[in-house]
């Protein structure tokens, strides 16, 4: 069952808990007495800042887009699209790790789609879906003008495929509310490796990212990672036969 993130500090915390925990025990004994508490409450202060000025940058740039006045106006009038894609264009030339962003109708139907593999391009009409059915869009479509949506960290999908090479992948979607009505949404897929690979580096030992259900985001031994999306039995649970069953009262 998938975990709904609206709020982001409830999120990271969640799983930066049990990762520390989890993590601490890799250590070989004479690692594990060196790190006084101290070191590890500046370990996970780091590990928060780091995280919250990842999100805070994204969430900036899905809001500016959002409000954009060109944009707003082909929302209402569907008029001017080409001004729409210079300005998608232009923000996956300037943003690296963006390689999709889309506005999807209220009916599903993606309306403009930019591709940000290699160089960003934009997708005719016969190659646009309809995304009504895919969970990001239909959470995000309940949410009102000022929420948004996170989703899990997880492997992009394609045509109902995980997309290889695999792209570890966060979107952050806005819903378009103008005048009480909701026109679609706004969505951008951010890769996130680099960040992953980054907040590993954070660490003075191997990292295990899981979440309170035990399904695996990334483990020190790949064939376990993204448990959830390759359907995986294997949980953090059969790894590490110390950590709780129920996640969510290990948390607390």
């Amino acid at each position: 069952m998938r975990n709904k993130i609206f709020i982001i500090m409830t999120f990271f915390i969640g799983i930066l808990i049990v990762t520390l925990f989890a993590s601490m025990l890799f250590l070989q004994k004479r690692t594990i007495t060196f790190l006084t508490t101290t070191k590890l409450e500046k370990q996970t202060t780091q590990k928060i800042k780091f995280f919250n000025s990842f999100l805070e940058h994204r969430v900036q740039l899905i809001n500016a887009i959002s409000t954009n006045s060109e944009f707003i106006n082909y929302v209402k009038t569907n008029k001017n699209k080409n001004i729409v894609h210079n300005l998608f264009i232009t923000q996956a030339n300037t943003h690296f790790d963006m390689f999709q962003l889309r506005y999807i109708d209220s009916k599903g139907f993606e309306k403009i789609r930019i591709d940000n593999y290699n160089t960003p391009r934009l997708l005719k009409d016969e190659e646009l879906q309809n995304k009504k059915s895919r969970y990001y869009f239909v959470d995000t479509m309940k949410l009102t003008k000022e929420e948004l949506y996170f989703s899990n960290f997880d492997l992009n999908v394609e045509r109902g495929r995980i997309e290889t090479a695999y792209i570890p992948t966060l979107r952050i979607a806005k819903p378009i509310v103008i005048d009480n009505k909701t026109y679609g949404i706004l969505i951008i897929n951010f890769n996130i490796s680099e960040f992953l690979n980054q907040f590993r580096e954070m660490s003075l030992h191997n990292m295990t990212l899981f979440y309170a259900d035990g399904n695996i985001i990334i483990d020190k031994n790949n064939k376990y990672s993204w448990s959830s999306d390759f359907k995986l039995k294997t949980k953090v649970n059969d790894l590490y036969t110390f950590l709780p069953k129920d996640m969510a009262s290990f948390k607390e």
